[in-house]
């Protein structure tokens, strides 16, 4: 799994300079966002989350509901407050849960992670900037740690509630495809997908000389399997696409940990 790398911890993620080792911070990239990640979405959900990235670096998932978790958002709520265990964990009610996404949110909790093992690299008067033979104090170090702590808690907060306040949220969205059948008799345009497991596809497709050569979704629908073949309707109705892929994301396996805002640590 790989979501950020060393270039990506810049601006307020940024130590002073010589205090990142890339060696070292990679090592940290690699632990923490999986050990967050795990406790932000519980151990299925997170397995579903993994498998549905793509190939490459950095990797993005592919389906609608996890794409909704990963990107910033905000929501309105206004929902009970809910319990775990004899603890209130939630929100005031008629609130704005607001979240950055979940690079921000990692690159927050791995930032706490690096620069509270490097506190034994700081004055006990804050962190220190190196220059030359002296060291400035630039801040208070717990200041800055809680801060992009709390800030990234924020956000995994926010995913949480939404996953929890949309467990039955739909799968099998249409996600990847092989045109198995370019068809006869069709013209540009946006047309129904018909067959399969599921309901609700459409397409807008691109044709030449009447058969279909690509096509985009415009509706993802629900409910389809991979191997699902769908007939474009139009045309001489005649073409014909295999799913290569479709969404997951089932929020009914959260099992997530709950986790505390944290002011001193």
């Amino acid at each position: 799994m790989i979501l950020l790398t060393p270039d990506d911890f810049i601006d307020k993620y940024e130590l002073s300079t010589g205090m990142y080792d890339d060696t070292k911070l990679e090592s940290y990239i690699e632990k923490y966002s999986e050990r967050y990640l795990l406790h932000l979405f519980g151990a299925d959900l997170f397995t579903s989350f993994v498998s549905d990235l793509t190939a490459g670096s950095p990797q993005t998932p592919k389906s609608p509901n996890f794409q909704k978790v990963f990107n910033p958002f905000y929501m309105d709520w206004n929902k009970s407050l809910f319990l775990s265990g004899s603890s209130l964990y939630g929100y005031r009610l008629n609130q704005i849960l607001e979240s950055d996404g979940i690079l921000e949110m990692l690159k927050g909790f791995i930032y706490w992670e690096y620069a509270r093992d490097l506190m034994n690299q700081m004055t006990p008067y804050g962190n220190v900037k190196q220059r030359a033979e002296l060291s400035h104090v630039v801040d208070s170090p717990h200041s800055l740690m809680w801060e992009r702590y709390n800030e990234a808690l924020c956000t995994y907060r926010a995913i949480q509630e939404y996953i929890h306040s949309n467990q039955n949220q739909v799968t099998g969205q249409l996600v990847t495809y092989d045109l198995t059948t370019a068809g006869t008799g069709y013209v540009n345009g946006t047309n129904a997908l018909t067959g399969g497991s599921g309901s609700g596809g459409e397409a807008t497709i691109v044709t030449t000389a009447g058969e279909v050569t690509n096509l985009n979704f415009t509706n993802v629908g629900s409910g389809y399997v991979v191997g699902d073949v769908l007939t474009i309707a139009g045309g001489d109705d005649n073409a014909t696409i295999t799913l290569t892929y479709v969404g997951e994301g089932d929020f009914s396996l959260w099992n997530g940990v709950m986790k505390s805002k944290a002011y001193w640590i």
